[in-house]
């Protein structure tokens, strides 16, 4: 299997979720590793929702699996 690693930014975080921004194009139900930079939290997921290719890249929705209720850091 091959690692590979990309930054992105979300615009939306919920508690089993987010829509994130990416520079590449991921087929849905790819499992990916999503790691908070604010706090360093990994947790895996899963692409669930494709959008299309803006300006800033593709934008995706994602599943967290089973998250610790904290990961976003955000009391939510």
């Amino acid at each position: 299997s091959q690692t590979v690693r990309e930054e992105g930014y979300t615009r939306i975080v919920g508690a089993f979720g987010c829509l994130v921004v990416l520079g590449r194009d991921l087929p849905l139900e790819q499992t990916i590793q999503v790691i908070n930079l604010a706090n360093e939290q990994a947790n895996p997921a899963v692409v669930v929702w494709k959008g299309t290719e803006g300006a800033e890249g593709w934008e995706f929705g994602i599943e967290l699996l089973n998250p610790p209720a904290d990961f976003w850091g955000l009391g939510l």
